[in-house]
């Protein structure tokens, strides 16, 4: 019977910006933006097209704490972004300064991304997990 066994660290990164990530998201967030203004559009699917402009307005609030699991491939189930509160308040201030100036709305929203995208200096916890073979007599 194979026994599987937990071993967890905690190690202190320094995490660069991210730049293929930052631009893959702005990309996919540009191109969910258009689709979104084009189902408004739509007489009776215009609804979803609204859901989706709050999830590109709110893209990076996700990101800060880890909807997409960016740091998988690093053996780190997840990493929450150490300002994820700050960036989900500012978010918030910019969802609303949207009516006023989207021009604005615009800036700032590229400037929380870029945030997101460059977390700094994190403590995260790695897990490997690893199976051995148990003795069968013990049972």
């Amino acid at each position: 019977m194979e026994k599987i066994q937990r071993k967890s660290e905690t190690l202190k990164l320094q995490i660069k910006f991210q730049a293929k990530e930052f631009f893959g998201f702005l990309i996919a967030s540009l191109c969910l933006a258009g689709l979104a203004y084009l189902l408004t559009l739509v007489p009776y699917v215009g609804a979803v097209g609204y859901i989706l402009y709050l999830v590109v307005i709110f893209n990076p609030s996700l990101v800060g704490f880890d909807a997409y699991t960016l740091y998988e491939k690093q053996q780190i189930p997840k990493l929450l972004h150490p300002n994820r509160v700050q960036i989900l308040v500012l978010n918030i201030f910019l969802a609303l300064i949207l009516a006023i100036s989207p021009v604005l709305f615009l800036l700032g929203w590229i400037g929380i991304l870029v945030w997101v995208f460059k977390p700094g200096s994190v403590e995260v916890e790695k897990v490997v997990y690893t199976s051995t073979n148990a003795d069968s007599s013990s049972v």
